[in-house]
């Protein structure tokens, strides 16, 4: 029982980090699109000005 939940474990861990890494890499990609149109708008206010 043990043995099998390692080897079950063992097999998932690539899975779950590779698919945990693309999600954080997705998130961080849309904050980073996020943080640079937030950026856009405050030079266009602040040429505005």
């Amino acid at each position: 029982m043990f043995t099998g939940l390692l080897l079950l474990n063992f097999m998932w861990a690539p899975f779950i980090e590779f698919f945990g890494n693309q999600a954080l890499a997705n998130v961080g990609t849309w904050h980073g699109v996020q943080g640079a149109g937030h950026a856009q708008e405050s030079a266009q206010q602040a040429s505005f000005i």
